[in-house]
């Protein structure tokens, strides 16, 4: 009888063994699989954009949200990112409202000169462009500033194409702001046409839209 409890104590003490060593095998194995998942996780997210860079692909999202200008990235990063894409002397983050006017503008001669290379947001030029005069009509070649406000945290520019009614009634031409209608791309990026209209409580409507946008009104051309 005693012999037949020694087997079968071993055999029990054999079975705990194995579930142990089993046990162990599953820790190590779920352990090498969550640090490949989480490798692969790391990887994978190279692959996304920054949450800057997602703004500037802020057309292709659909939301009006989304639909705005980043602030300016560190002065380095936005040179490499203009350098990809020759287009903005000033160096302005490639696919912003600001690198595509700041270029624009430069085609017709105008080099803008700014008080600071950095923190250059659209609602800020018109403080910051120091070689510009200050209008109240708006004409070809000039640039329409929108003030920062909850829908444009970070404002906008344009590039004023025609004059449809003195002071009143413009064709502006922009990027990153799905809002008229695409006549073209520059490096990848949609340009569009949309007629802004000033209506009596000094707002702008874009586009028809129902919704109204400050405007800071324009730095006209010194030449």
């Amino acid at each position: 009888m005693k012999s037949k409890l020694t087997f079968f104590g071993l055999i029990a003490f054999l079975a705990r063994v194995l579930a142990g060593i089993t046990l162990a095998l599953s820790l190590f194995i779920g352990n090498a699989s969550i640090i490949q998942a989480k490798e692969k996780f790391d990887s994978d997210m190279q692959d996304y954009p920054s949450a800057e860079e997602a703004k500037v692909l802020s057309e292709e999202a659909g939301n009006e949200a989304w639909m705005l200008d980043s602030p300016e990235m560190s002065s380095a990063r936005a040179a490499a990112s203009a350098a990809s894409c020759s287009w903005s002397p000033n160096n302005f983050p490639v696919g912003q409202c600001t690198w595509y006017t700041d270029g624009r503008v430069y085609q017709n001669g105008w080099r803008l000169q700014f008080t600071q290379s950095y923190g250059r947001d659209a609602y800020k030029w018109w403080d910051m462009v120091t070689n510009a005069n200050k209008g109240q009509l708006g004409y070809p070649g000039d640039i329409m500033v929108f003030s920062k406000s909850s829908n444009l945290p970070y404002g906008h520019v344009a590039y004023v194409e025609s004059t449809i009614v003195a002071g009143k009634k413009w064709n502006v031409l922009h990027v990153n702001w799905a809002r008229g209608t695409v006549i073209g791309t520059k490096c990848g990026y949609n340009i569009r046409r949309v007629t802004v209209e000033k209506m009596s409580t000094g707002k702008v409507r874009v586009g028809g839209s129902s919704t109204t946008y400050p405007l800071r009104i324009w730095p006209e051309t010194t030449s």
